[in-house]
């Protein structure tokens, strides 16, 4: 049931128009699918092999191939001089799509892409600025899930980068000690217990051994 709701709900087929120009963090949602759609084929579940292809060409279309980036589609191209949003930011989704492009069961081998998609992370390691810029947890959690998937030197170099942004934002004193406080739009919408969940979960991420479902 609710693998048949996730699929119903991704108007895959644009009957609904271009539901990622008209709904910011439309491609977001795309990205979010695919884990528990594989998870649940890998579980034994029926699903669509073609859903999985869409998925597949969604996030195709979500990627610029030659720098890495993905984003959620937009009807017009960037203006010339436009600058790019911030790395995970709302419309930076290039770690997500790397995640599920290897839950898809893509490898650099067999899709090259996966290594531009690397190298853009690699290029725009975590990090907390002196304004205290927002790190966007989720977005956090899935680009280092998957860099330690990825390996290498610039998994090694993420993993580094990651502990040293988010280990110096946990608050050490008072009722909240050992907690995250809510930022960006996922903690603002969760509070702090999705915060310090997020956090903790991207902490302990190069610590799974849990195979990938197969979901292809």
């Amino acid at each position: 049931m609710a693998a048949a709701h996730l699929v119903a709900g991704l108007d895959l087929e644009g009957r609904r128009g271009n539901a990622a120009d008209a709904i910011p963090g439309a491609g977001g949602a795309t990205v979010a699918a695919v884990v528990p759609l594989c998870a649940a084929a890998g579980a034994g579940i029926a699903v669509d092999p073609a859903v999985l292809d869409a998925l597949a060409r969604r996030l195709d279309e979500m990627t610029d191939p030659a720098s890495g980036v993905a984003e959620w589609p937009r009807a017009t191209p960037p203006a010339a001089g436009e600058q790019r949003l911030a790395p995970y930011r709302d419309s930076d989704l290039t770690g997500g799509v790397l995640l599920a492009r290897i839950f898809l069961g893509q490898n650099p081998t067999s899709h090259p892409v996966l290594r531009a998609h690397a190298g853009h992370l690699a290029r725009h390691l975590p990090a907390r600025d002196p304004g205290d810029a927002e790190l966007y947890l989720r977005r956090l959690h899935d680009a280092t899930y998957a860099m330690s998937r990825m390996g290498g030197q610039h998994s090694a170099e993420w993993n580094d980068a990651m502990k040293k942004a988010l280990l110096p934002a946990q608050v050490r004193t008072g009722r909240e000690k050992g907690t995250w406080d809510p930022r960006g739009p996922a903690g603002r919408a969760g509070g702090r217990v999705l915060a310090t969940a997020l956090a903790a979960r991207t902490l302990e991420v190069y610590s799974r051994t849990t195979p990938l479902p197969a979901g292809r």
